[in-house]
Parts: C-alpha cells; structure tokens; sequence
C-alpha cells in the first residue's frame, strides 16, 4: 500500500512492469531497461535520443543533443525550404541542397553555371569556363555593346547578333546580304549563295544564253527557249509539244510519245515494232496474215475464221467457237467439258449414256432403255421401267412408294407385312399367320374366311 511518504507515489513499491529492477513509479524509461546506458548520459538506451553521444548537451536548445545535431549553432527543425538541411547551414536558402546535377558542392537552385563547375574560371573573368562566352578573354569587355565580348567579336564595330542570313558574318560584315558568305567551293569569288551555277564558274557560257556552262540543261542551244514549258529546251527536248518529265510507265520515253502506254517501249521481242506490253501476239509480227480480219494475227486466233473481238457473253471465247453461246464456257461445275449453261444432266457427266437414249445415265429415268421410248399409260415413265403400268406412277397417294393404281391397301403402307403373306398388315385378316388362319382365336382374327381390317392391338 502507498502513503504519503511513498518516493514513487505514482504506483506500488512492488510494480515492475519492464522487470529492470527500477519500480514502474520510479521508472527513468518505462518499457526498458533503466540499468543500460551505454552512452553514460543517464538515459536509459532505450529512450535516448541520440545514441553514443550525451543528451544532456544542447547547445542550441533546438531539442536536439549536440552529438545529432545537424547544424550546430541553429535550430534544427527550421527548415523553410524542406530539403531536410536546417535554415542556418542551408548552402541554398530556398532550394534543395541535396540536388546538384554537376557534382560542383553548388546546389542547383544556386548554380552559376548549371551543368559545369562554378569554381573553375581559367580567365578569371568571374564567369565559369564552363559557361565562358569568350575562353581566354575578359567577358566583361564589350565595345560595341553587342553582348560578344572583344575578344570572340566577329564583326568589330558592327553587332555579332545581328545576322539576318544566319552565315556567321554579322549583317554589318556581310558580303553578300541575305545569302551564307562563307562558302564559295567553285572559288569564282561568288559566294555559293550568290552563285549563278553552285559548283561551276558562273565565269564561263559558251552559248551566251545566260546559264553558265557547268549548269547547262542543253549545251549549244539557249537554255531559255522551251515552247512546251516542260523545263527542258527545245534543243534537248525528247518529245516536242509535250511534257518530257510526264512518263507514267517509266520507260523514259515521255507519255506525250509512248507508242503503249502503260508499257515498256524499249522491251519487243518479237521485234515487230510494237512493245510487248501491247503485242496482239507475241513472238509474232502484230502485222502478219489476219485471215479473218479481227486484227489478231493468225499465229495467235483465238478463233480462227471468226472475229476474236466478238464475245457476246463476255466468257473469254469468240462467239464463233463458243461452245454454250449465251453462258459461260469456262464455268463446268461437273468437269464433263460442258459448260453449266448447257448441260443436260447438272452435277453428272453428259458424255456418260449407256443406253443410247441421249439421256445421260446420271439423270436416266429408265436406264438400259430409250427414255423417249412407248409410254402407254402416259406418265412419263417409260413402259420397260413402269411401276405400274397402264396407271399413273407419279400418283401416290399414302406415300408408300406404290402407285396408287397398283396400290394393295390404299391409305396404308404395302411394304409393312408382318406375317410376310404379300398382303399389308393394315389390310390383313390375320396380320400373325401367312395363311390368315387363327384356329380357335376368334378375338384376335375374327371368324375363319370374315374380313377383318386390323389396326394393331387395342
């Protein structure tokens, strides 16, 4: 029990919640060991805020112990620019100090030369060589004012900025205005962008047309006369009154005079004057015999003796050799060599008939006689193959497959026949005996000799 004289009146004499020997009432770091302190400050381990150093010593009273303090002297939670460096080092107030692109110890908020380092200046004209407008001469030195320091002044008097013909050469220096000075690789004293004929002397024009020599379109003849404005002159021009530049088939002979356009002209094998492209018959003369007069030659008649030219139904064959006029002869869905337009029997060989009757065995209604022989009940079904003759084999009432005038049990199937006696159990008098004999079963047959159509078991 506590009284008032207890020295830990916060708990009982007899609590140790950490067990270090130290009472909870008394207890320097509650959780811990009170008893290590391995730094000797007298705090425990286990609550020292700067471990291996005395957290009595704070000189700066910023709440940090001297031995963590990060910047001696100064507050250590100022930090306006958070760049975790507190405001009294802060090498860039206002900036991160951590970032620094150059390596230079000069952070980049601060840098005077980003990118290069700030303490090198070998002309020790305050700038950084690394941003030194002139090495090796005071930038500071400016006559002209022009912001090129003396010793890098292009132009001496006059401003290096201006240069409206970005060639380098100020615009108060420039001998030739507006165009590069600078290059003159003919070396006719003309500079290049001044240059009548770059790469040439414009010295020289042995046809006087006012185009240099080296730069003639077409040497002896004046450059300046072209009646077809296509940019070649009328002495060099290929194809007189047309545009020499428009060749479509890239055959370097312009469209203007293309004996076949779309063509080659250069290429004809058959060296018959007409380019391969547009030969009615290659390997052969185009103006050869053409007996029928269709302009193809013979050597390549499609159709010999008829015009080639006429294909009513645009099959690809002459009308005169069509074989299926009206339709086309190049579509024979069952490979019989007659074309689809004109087959007999669709989907099998016309050229396949046994029986001589002009039907082709794929569609013969009586196959191994005349399909077109006697008939005589007329249902067109030959005699020899009738179902049943004298009556009508397309009529077929109950669907049986037997005419109905040779029709057993009309109305029902003939082929069902249970008892196998040739009469269809529908119409049999005792469906279960061949004989239709049921002897002393009147129930299921019916008296002997009586008639009984039987419609299967009640």
């Amino acid at each position: 029990m506590s009284d008032g004289c207890d020295p830990c009146a916060n708990g009982s004499n007899y609590d140790d919640t950490d067990a270090d020997g130290v009472v909870d009432g008394c207890d320097l770091c509650p959780g811990y060991d009170d008893i290590v302190d391995a730094d000797g400050d007298y705090v425990p381990d286990g609550c020292d805020r700067c471990p291996g150093f005395d957290d009595r010593y704070d000189l700066d009273t910023d709440g940090t112990p001297d031995g963590c303090d990060l910047c001696l002297g100064f507050d250590d939670t100022e930090d306006a620019d958070t760049d975790v460096v507190p405001d009294g080092c802060d090498l860039c107030p206002g900036f991160d100090d951590a970032l620094d692109a150059d390596s230079d110890t000069v952070p980049n908020g601060c840098d005077l030369c980003p990118g290069s380092d700030d303490a090198i200046d070998t002309d020790s004209d305050g700038v950084a060589d690394g941003c030194d407008r002139c090495p090796g001469f005071d930038d500071a030195v400016d006559a002209d004012s022009d912001t090129v320091p003396n010793g890098c002044d292009v132009c001496p008097g006059g401003s290096d900025i201006e240069d409206t013909d970005g060639d380098t050469v100020p615009d108060a220096c420039d001998v030739c205005p507006g165009l590069d000075d600078n290059a003159d690789a003919d070396a006719d004293t003309v500079p290049d962008a001044c240059d009548v004929c770059p790469g040439y002397s414009d010295l020289f024009d042995l046809d006087a047309d006012s185009v240099p020599d080296g730069c003639d379109l077409c040497p002896g003849s004046d450059d300046t006369i072209d009646t077809d404005t296509d940019a070649v002159p009328d002495g060099c021009d290929r194809c007189q009154g047309f545009d020499d530049n428009l060749d479509t088939d890239i055959d370097t002979v312009p469209d203007g005079c293309d004996i076949c356009a779309g063509g080659d002209d250069r290429v004809d094998g058959d060296a018959d004057t007409v380019p391969d492209f547009c030969d009615s018959c290659p390997g052969f003369d185009d103006f050869g015999p053409d007996t029928d007069g269709d302009t193809v030659p013979d050597l390549c008649d499609a159709c010999f003796g008829a015009d080639d030219r006429g294909d009513a139904d645009n099959d690809s064959v002459p009308d005169g050799c069509d074989e299926c006029p009206g339709f086309d002869d190049t579509v024979d869905s069952d490979r019989d060599t007659i074309p689809d337009g004109c087959d007999i029997c669709a989907g099998d060989s016309d050229l396949i008939d046994t029986d001589g009757d002009s039907v082709p065995d794929g569609c013969d209604v009586c196959r191994g006689f005349d399909d077109f022989g006697a008939d005589a009940d007329g249902d067109t079904v030959p005699d020899p193959c009738d179902a049943c003759p004298l009556a009508d084999d397309r009529a077929d009432a109950d669907a049986d497959t037997v005419p109905d005038g040779c029709d057993l049990c009309p109305g029902f199937d003939d082929h069902q026949d249970g008892d196998g006696d040739g009469t269809a159990d529908a119409c049999d008098v005792c469906p279960v005996d061949h004989l239709d004999r049921c002897p002393g079963d009147d129930a299921l047959c019916g008296p002997i000799g009586s008639f009984v159509v039987n419609d299967g078991p009640d």
